[in-house]
């Protein structure tokens, strides 16, 4: 099954899906976030504003508030157009950005190598780490600088029916170290989880 493939049957189901069952499961999918014992000791996280038919993250920023993290979500830079990470204070006024996806308005970057944990969306994910976004290859930049220096946990967060046996996996795509869903918390391995997508 290639990307596109799996792009198509999650957006199809995810359209299915009923308003209450999503609230529930993304309940519990964002539980699972907070167990982490690389989230609990993020003093800076990274996390994305959901959209209404994925994962949502207002439980888990609404407890990072609570625990003094800082919080940042991506925006798009009007310069350069490509996202970065935008410091998200509690109360922030928001505004529809690009795709329509909420991000503040007033912009305070944070370079992404000063986030311990970043939870980041997509269509597909594996065990192994792998993960299918929406093709733009935005949060793979993002993530670029965060995957070549330690200390930043990236989480892949899910509906239990996006996790996948294998997705595709290219050389520039980013790696989760762990993913996350309403039914399970997979740890992956980092050592070995790109030599396992060859």
């Amino acid at each position: 099954m290639n990307k596109q493939d799996i792009r198509d049957i999650i957006k199809r189901k995810r359209g299915e899906l009923d308003p209450g069952w999503i609230r529930e499961a993304s309940l519990a999918a964002q539980d699972g976030v907070m167990q982490l014992p690389e989230f609990g000791d993020a003093a800076v996280v990274g996390c994305y504003m959901a959209t209404t038919e994925e994962v949502q993250t207002d439980a888990l920023v609404r407890h990072c508030y609570e625990a003094g993290k800082t919080v940042c979500v991506p925006a798009r830079c009007p310069e350069t157009k490509a996202y970065r990470l935008a410091l998200l204070r509690d109360g922030t006024a928001l505004t529809a950005g690009y795709m329509g996806i909420e991000e503040p308005v007033d912009k305070e970057w944070i370079p992404v190598t000063d986030v311990a944990c970043v939870v980041v969306p997509g269509l597909g994910f594996d065990a192994s780490g792998g993960r299918v976004g929406y093709g733009g290859g935005n949060y793979d930049r993002i993530l670029a600088p965060a995957a070549r220096a330690p200390g930043c946990f990236r989480v892949g967060l899910a509906f239990g029916f996006q996790v996948f046996d294998r997705v595709p996996v290219d050389d520039s795509d980013i790696l989760m170290d762990a993913v996350i869903t309403e039914e399970e918390a997979l740890r992956v391995s980092t050592r070995n989880c790109r030599q396992e997508h060859k």
